[in-house]
């Protein structure tokens, strides 16, 4: 009696435990079914499991598959899923007649929710129709076929019928409506006018919006084709493949995505021979799935491209003029798993071969990099840009010479784009067609000047730094002929920053520095009584502060925009933006879509042509370091100035790109003019601005270790010296000085009279610059700027 009262009481424990099993796979949340199909798993796997849980969990799958509430109809499949993949573990025992009677009503199941209205269901009945391919085969294609494929035809468009009804339904009742309200000809014509139109029809189809049944009737085929393995390679007729074709140009695009997926496992199934007798037409429709404009989609026709060429073996070199355009052009996606898939692909398919074949389908490659750089996205213009660099830069020369005229007339419109991202990588790689083709760059050079130095004072920091990358490139190519070009403009831009008028405030924030080297701002009792008055902050005293036009203003902390605006003809807001004929600099391209940067420019400031020019005399230092020191006494003015808003980030420029500077002159020539600008960059030292105090710390670290502390420490004087003491900005020394120990033990042996022991084998030179490294589609990204 208690072997039999402990197995009741067993038997009570398992119906507890199945009733909260299934209480968690009906769960209004996802983690409660996560939980009920754990727990289902653990009971089907474990010592408990007997034909008499199996039956009750078939019961229970009957009557959920035929409830009204989604839940459980998800419920019915997850239980199926579980009895399949219980079949043949480790303590289970189910006969033949059962496993076949479990399998059978399963499928009946998945068949009768095939086109469930909860998207949910549908995966699930995917899922459960891949497991029993796999214990089943074909079969289960042989009996699904039909419903699929009719599923298909009838979800391939959407219901016309049914959108129709809605419409006339809506016109009779707003005609009514304006029967009642208006009547006669104003009712019509309001009718006319105002007439609704259904979600998926005529211009209100999307291509994101769901598509009923589709998506997840092409899932469910997949599923049964990766189940079923090589044996499903005699159902893959033309029929079927003519179908999966014709998804590949469905308006939806996550029905596009689904049949590249299926593609990539077809091409897994039908490899040799087979493969090569449709290879044709797949090729045309993945040159077509590698040019989308929706990462996923392209992803998916990545993942079918990697597959068709594995499959294909040495056969496939037959196919490099079709597609190795696109597979090496998406390795440069802005989609970062797009790039990195593509990445790995070019290895896998290309290995060591990749820079010569690209040399022998320089033709193909050229064109579509040009058709690339004309689309209407402009991440992948911008990448267009970055593959004619990496062309100008990587390849054999002999191949790519006789392209450069192109290369360079697809740049050139790219200079001239609304997308100053696209503009920046344009700027790198013309520089670098001309450092590697200067003969063939020559005939362009007049264009090439003009754009790259129109940048070299652009709104842009990142396109400023960039066009002077270019330069520097064009200067190594040309030598005197560039510098007879850059050095006028040099002498002219390098001290702008004195005429930048004095402003009160813009859209950075920032607040004008005052002789003092303390910022006004609104706490302060004439600018809070100003603030209180409710009068216009741009006014003081003795008229109206110089503010840009366009510019934001700050009153009481709130941003707002002047109302002063610039006129189309003055190349401000209104230059290359929404509101002009784009087709004007852009070569006859339209760029007008969603996927754009519509090119919102404000007028240049002065100061922004003095923070170009730094850029350039750090190029000129490492290319003509003879031409520099000309410029260091107003390099040295410039640094001292501090009479507008955004003096802080021109200084930040200038102690971020003086060490590189003095590295190119070497430290004889770099010593004449130090002193000179030892006073703004330890006035930098104590400012406020933090970006700013922390370039001037690390440019008195790596100064220091150039010229050797003991000469460094023998040009400051005792309050410089105390600062720099004082400071955390400055790094401890590195290199071969890193023995002397930090600043602040440095800074003590200068207060005491005591300089820093010199090494006398200080390092001659300055560790070269490091350039951040630019993303297509996201610009120069430096934290802080």
């Amino acid at each position: 009696m208690a072997e039999q009262d402990g197995e009741g009481k067993t038997k009570n424990e398992i119906s507890d435990l199945l009733h909260q099993t299934l209480s968690n796979l009906t769960g209004s949340t996802a983690l409660q079914r996560e939980r009920g199909v754990l727990a289902l798993s653990r009971l089907l796997n474990g010592p408990a499991s007997d034909d008499h849980v199996r039956d009750r969990l078939q019961c229970q799958m009957l009557q959920l598959r035929t409830s009204d509430h989604w839940t459980h109809r998800l419920a019915a499949l997850n239980i199926a899923k579980a009895l399949l993949k219980a079949e043949g573990e480790q303590g289970t025992v189910t006969s033949s007649a059962g496993q076949e009677k479990e399998r059978e009503q399963a499928l009946q199941g998945c068949l009768l929710l095939l086109e469930d209205s909860e998207p949910r269901v549908r995966e699930a009945v995917g899922d459960c129709l891949g497991l029993l391919a796999q214990k089943e085969g074909p079969r289960i294609w042989e009996r699904a076929r039909d419903p699929i494929l009719t599923s298909i035809e009838r979800s391939w468009d959407r219901d016309a019928e049914a959108s129709r009804a809605e419409q006339e339904a809506a016109a009779s009742s707003s005609a009514g409506g304006n029967r009642d309200n208006a009547g006669g000809f104003v009712g019509d014509l309001l009718g006319t006018s105002y007439s609704f139109q259904a979600p998926g029809t005529g211009d209100m189809r999307h291509g994101t919006e769901g598509w009923r049944c589709l998506e997840t009737s092409f899932k469910a085929l997949r599923q049964i084709m990766e189940g079923c393995g090589e044996r499903f390679r005699p159902h893959a007729t033309p029929e079927l493949r003519a179908l999966l074709f014709r998804a590949l140009l469905h308006p939806n695009r996550f029905v596009r995505e689904t049949g590249y997926h299926i593609i990539g496992t077809l091409c897994t199934l039908c490899v040799g021979p087979e493969l090569e007798a449709f290879a044709r037409d797949a090729v045309e429709r993945l040159q077509d799935g590698l040019s989308e404009n929706w990462s996923q989609v392209r992803y998916a026709a990545c993942v079918a491209a990697r597959a068709f060429m594995l499959s294909l073996g040495d056969a496939r070199t037959a196919f490099y003029p079709d597609l190795l355009p696109h597979l090496c052009f998406n390795r440069h996606d802005v989609a970062e798993g797009v790039a990195s898939y593509s990445r790995d692909t070019w290895r896998l398919v290309m290995g060591s071969e990749g820079r010569d074949w690209v040399a022998r389908c320089m033709p193909q490659v050229i064109g579509y990099y040009t058709r690339c750089s004309r689309t209407n996205n402009h991440t992948v213009r911008e990448a267009a840009c970055t593959c004619i660099a990496e062309l100008a830069s990587k390849i054999d020369p002999n191949a790519v010479r006789p392209h450069v005229p192109a290369m360079l007339r697809t740049l050139i419109t790219c200079l001239r784009d609304d997308s100053w991202p696209v503009r920046d990588r344009a700027l790198l790689a013309a520089g670098s067609c001309a450092l590697a083709f200067p003969a063939e760059c020559s005939p362009f050079l007049p264009d090439l000047y003009r754009l790259w130095m129109a940048h070299l004072d652009d709104n842009i920091y990142s396109v400023r730094e960039d066009a002077a990358v270019a330069l520097g490139d064009v200067a190594r190519s040309y030598k005197q002929e560039a510098l007879d070009k850059l050095l006028p403009w040099l002498r002219e831009a390098l001290p702008k920053a004195k005429d930048q008028p004095p402003d009160t405030a813009d859209d950075s924030g920032h607040t004008p520095i005052s002789p003092q080297g303390t910022a006004e701002t609104a706490s302060t009792p004439a600018a809070a009584s100003g603030a209180r008055a409710g009068e216009d902050p741009t006014v003081r005293k003795g008229g109206p502060a110089a503010v840009s036009p366009g510019a934001a203003v700050v009153a009481g902390g709130a941003r707002r925009i002047s109302a002063e605006v610039p006129q189309p003809g003055d190349g401000g807001l209104f230059h290359g933006g929404p509101l002009t004929n784009r087709k004007k600099d852009t070569g006859g391209v339209d760029y007008s879509c969603g996927c754009m940067d519509y090119g919102f420019r404000r007028p240049k400031e002065k100061w922004e042509a003095s923070d170009g020019a730094v850029y350039l005399l750090r190029e000129l230092a490492q290319v003509a370091p003879e031409t520099v020191p000309e410029f260091l006494p107003t390099l040295a003015e410039v640094a001292s100035l501090t009479h507008f808003s955004h003096c802080r980030n021109l200084q930040e420029t200038i102690w971020k790109q003086l060490p590189a500077i003095a590295a190119g002159l070497g430290k004889r020539v770099f010593k004449r003019h130090m002193d000179a600008l030892l006073e703004p960059l330890f006035a930098s030292l104590a400012c406020e601005h933090q970006l700013c105090r922390a370039a001037a710390g690390k440019c008195i670290g790596q100064l220091r270790d150039f010229v050797g502390p003991g000469i460094w420490a023998g040009h400051l004087n005792e309050g410089q010296a105390a600062a720099m003491g004082r400071s955390s900005d400055v790094p401890a020394p590195a290199g071969v000085f890193s023995k002397i120990g930090g600043s602040g033990a440095a800074a003590r042996g200068m207060e005491t009279g005591m300089a820093p022991t010199r090494a006398p084998w200080a390092a001659s030179s300055i560790p070269p610059l490091q350039r951040p490294a630019v993303k297509p589609g996201y610009g120069m990204q430096i934290p802080g700027r």
